[in-house]
């Protein structure tokens, strides 16, 4: 049990066998950032510029990995966060197996 969640959710998917425990969780949302230290315009422009960029870096590999569209995964994880459990993230794609019994 447990949660797997923004960076962490993308390297998991890195592997070609995902497996969940019944109870776990993934998590994957847009990137995010704070602007109390931003002084300027220009500073906000490009730490924007950069979300952008890593957000489609985000969509990019989770729809390669999980075999989704990226419309509809741009759809899903904008604005807010896509929290999968176990069967959910089965039948996205992002896990290959659900490990019911260790042994």
């Amino acid at each position: 049990m447990g949660t797997c969640s923004s960076l962490h959710a993308l390297i998991f998917l890195a592997g070609d066998i995902r497996i969940s425990l019944p109870y776990s969780r993934l998590l994957f949302h847009e990137p995010v950032f704070e602007t109390k230290n931003q002084k300027s315009l220009s500073e906000l422009r490009m730490r924007v510029k950069e979300m952008e960029t890593y957000q489609n870096y985000i969509i990019d590999i989770v729809s390669d990995r999980c075999n989704q569209p990226k419309t509809r995964v741009r759809k899903l994880i904008d604005g807010r966060d896509l929290i999968l459990d176990a069967e959910d993230a089965l039948v996205f794609g992002a896990v290959t197996e659900i490990l019911e019994r260790m042994y």
